[in-house]
């Protein structure tokens, strides 16, 4: 899971910066990457069940 939240931002960062990437394709990694930060912060909440 670590992995894919730091290529996540990875991929947005290089695409901001140096506009390597696809606009769709940054859209999405820059979408993807709280969600999968928020989902992170839940799995790893002490005392959560999910």
């Amino acid at each position: 899971m670590l992995w894919a939240v730091i290529l996540g931002l990875i991929a947005s960062y290089a695409g901001i910066e140096f506009g390597f990437i696809e606009p769709v394709f940054q859209q999405s990694a820059a979408a993807v990457t709280p969600l999968l930060l928020i989902s992170m912060g839940l799995y790893f909440q002490p005392g959560s069940t999910a």
